[in-house]
């Protein structure tokens, strides 16, 4: 593998450095992006259910304020208290179908929709005690308020007539009724308040009494009028009782519905909101770990990698400057030596690579140095040979020019002999020539 990455062109090697930590920096990258990406999905989902949460929340307030405005009109018994139900009632409907539709998980929707059935049961259960406080209402005012004033009206008049006939009998059994009756009432109205059945038994065995005392009062009558009033009385009796027994079932429904039915299903919506909010909680504090784990793989892989490519960027480019530097090292280390004129330098190509071919071209650069060398050391030789000969040739040269310099010394004494001469020659020939002008002067002038 090195000895095909040396023989790689230089710019390839560094291509291929550069690419290697290129990729390693991009597989770091594409970690830290996938770490950054789970991190952001489990942040998202998170959210989610931090919102599932609070519309799970909600659903549970809503609930606890259907039970407890539930409650305050079963105490109260008025109006406003179920006017707030319903609101209430209306509230829990739609914060539980934003619940159900946000929340995905399939546990978590079956406890919804169990959630939803057992509202559907208390709503179902709180609109029969409705319609049971309603025919209690009924029963009270329509039957028994009314027969109950009709009995107190005619005993009364028994009582009346009674005293105008000095009867003391009849006053006796009609004054004995009419507390039997007052009693009987005023245990009712204790029921009423108090829905205690062992009120209702003891008003019942105090209405029984009133039963003789009205037999015992059909003895003593004579007057027509009398037995009417005795016979008015007792179908308003008849009615009185039916309407205390209607009320009787009316609250023992309503009792049983209240036990068996708002106190099972209100807990039980409490409960089942817990179990979404635990099962919720249990979710977040799962993706929570998993998200810290992830995130510590992502930091540790990162890290890792980050490190590896800076090892790999070192080594590589170590790699490379070696490749590249040791045979440049080489290559001045033996240009120095060929510059010193040692040309028996053998210098080794172990790549093919720039750095090669020029080794290989400074080797061929050598040899052909120490061709030239060796061809201009024979040159040089016979050089030397024929410059001893030239030398030789050149004594002779000088013997016979110092010879001939000797004879032109010799020619040039006898020349500046005959220039003496001749120079005495032309000083005589310009004194004639002026003493023959002066006579053909004179001769002018005398002739």
């Amino acid at each position: 593998m090195m000895f095909r990455f040396t023989n790689l062109k230089i710019g390839i090697k560094m291509g291929f450095g550069y690419g290697a930590v290129i990729i390693l920096m991009l597989v770091a990258i594409v970690v830290s992006y996938l770490g950054l990406s789970n991190s952001l999905q489990n942040s998202t989902e998170l959210m989610r259910m931090t919102r599932n949460m609070a519309a799970v929340n909600e659903v549970g307030n809503q609930a606890i304020a259907i039970r407890l405005n539930a409650r305050a009109y079963l105490v109260h018994q008025e109006e406003m208290y179920l006017e707030h139900f319903r609101q209430s009632q209306a509230a829990f409907d739609k914060a539980l179908e934003r619940a159900r539709s946000a929340v995905k998980n399939p546990k978590r929707q079956a406890l919804l929709g169990e959630l939803a059935q057992k509202a559907r049961n208390f709503e179902e259960g709180f609109s029969k005690i409705l319609e049971l406080i309603g025919q209690q209402a009924e029963a009270y005012g329509k039957r028994g308020l009314p027969n109950g004033s009709v009995m107190n009206e005619t005993l009364g008049q028994l009582l009346e007539i009674a005293h105008q006939e000095k009867n003391p009998d009849v006053m006796w059994l009609a004054m004995q009724a009419r507390n039997q009756m007052m009693l009987t009432r005023l245990f009712l109205q204790k029921y009423l308040t108090t829905e205690n059945s062992t009120d209702f038994e003891k008003g019942q065995i105090e209405w029984k009494k009133i039963s003789g005392l009205v037999e015992d009062l059909k003895g003593q009558l004579k007057d027509e009028k009398q037995r009417e009033l005795l016979n008015r009385f007792g179908q308003a009796a008849q009615q009185y009782d039916a309407a205390i027994q209607d009320i009787h079932q009316a609250i023992s429904q309503r009792l049983d519905l209240v036990h068996n039915n708002l106190d099972l299903n209100g807990p039980a919506m409490d409960k089942l909101v817990g179990e979404v909010i635990d099962s919720q909680k249990e979710a977040q504090l799962s993706i929570g770990d998993q998200t810290v784990v992830e995130n510590q793989f992502d930091m540790t892989m990162a890290l890792w990698l980050s490190l590896g490519t800076g090892v790999a960027g070192c080594l590589l480019a170590w790699l490379l400057a070696r490749s590249i530097t040791r045979p440049l090292r080489n290559a001045v280390t033996i240009a120095e030596r060929v510059a010193d004129g040692d040309l028996t330098v053998r210098i080794a190509a172990n790549s093919r690579d720039e750095v090669g071919q020029l080794l290989q071209t400074m080797q061929v650069m050598a040899e052909q140095l120490k061709t030239m060398v060796t061809q201009v050391t024979q040159a040089t030789g016979q050089v030397n040979s024929a410059a001893a000969e030239i030398a030789q040739g050149s004594a002779d040269l000088s013997q016979r020019t110092e010879e001939q310099a000797s004879a032109l010394e010799q020619t040039a004494s006898s020349m500046e002999e005959l220039t003496a001469t001749v120079k005495q020659s032309a000083e005589h020939a310009g004194q004639a020539n002026q003493l023959a002008s002066a006579a053909r002067h004179q001769a002018e002038q005398g002739g």
